[in-house]
């Protein structure tokens, strides 16, 4: 969303501008994969209280008092770690509603990519319209991505575009799916971070089961290309690896801040 002035905001999507009034809250990512009640995940607090121990000593203490090991690491993790900044999910009026309502319709076959897991012998099956709804889906959110606001991304008209289904511009899109290399101590925040600088940038967006990241170069790390689903066979890359990849490096970058 862009500030003309007091009165404007322009649409990421169609461009046009806007009283805020007509703008409508676009959810990142969808309500629907649960973008609800979004708890932060106080970076620097958590790494404190696993290296002095505190973690460690309060779960104890809650385990002594009949606890279970589940019921006392949630209850440190809502008391200590966390907080409430997004009770109605992370939205952002970046948007007019004629525009999230056409995006809403991608999200919908999103939606089913996210309820199979991105399992390619089931994903195979779709339509190929439903296949490309589906990457369009996750471009049109990083339209709402905060550290991007900046931003001119050039696959605007891709996405606006149904019948549209090359895009050839500066952005990559890839995703991983979640697993333990990704979630320590199985916490699952729906993220969203940057690593930029004069040169490279990379955006990265979460739901409940992926991480996806927006880049505007060659990836250094594995990770599955979006456009790889339009294939009947492709391979889902599961987490990280040693070095973290961009999700570890998003991480430190979050700590030092």
């Amino acid at each position: 969303m862009k500030i003309k002035n007091k009165k404007k905001y322009q649409c990421k999507l169609c461009g046009k501008w806007f009283k805020k009034n007509d703008l409508s809250l676009e959810h990142y990512p969808a309500r629907s994969v649960g973008n609800i009640n979004i708890d932060e995940i106080d970076v620097g607090k958590y790494f404190d209280t696993l290296i002095s121990g505190e973690a460690s000593s309060y779960i104890k203490s809650l385990r002594i008092q009949g606890y279970s090991i589940q019921e006392a690491f949630d209850q440190f993790y809502e008391k200590e770690i966390v907080t409430k900044s997004y009770p109605k999910g992370r939205t952002t009026l970046s948007l007019c509603r004629t525009c999230n309502t056409f995006l809403g319709h991608y999200d919908e076959d999103y939606k089913k990519f996210f309820d199979r897991n991105g399992n390619p012998l089931k994903i195979k099956g779709f339509q190929y319209q439903t296949k490309l709804n589906i990457i369009k889906s996750i471009f049109g959110k990083f339209l709402s991505h905060p550290d991007a606001a900046k931003e001119k991304f050039d696959f605007i008209s891709f996405v606006r575009n149904e019948k549209e289904d090359e895009y050839h511009g500066e952005w990559k899109l890839f995703f991983i799916r979640r697993d333990h290399t990704t979630d320590i101590m199985g916490l699952r925040p729906l993220d969203t971070g940057s690593l930029i600088d004069s040169e490279k940038s990379v955006y990265e967006m979460s739901d409940e089961k992926f991480f996806f990241y927006l880049i505007n170069h060659d990836p250094i790390y594995k990770m599955t290309n979006i456009f790889d689903i339009l294939n009947k066979n492709y391979e889902i890359t599961y987490g990280v690896d040693d070095t973290g990849g961009y999700r570890g490096a998003i991480l430190i970058n979050k700590l030092f801040k």
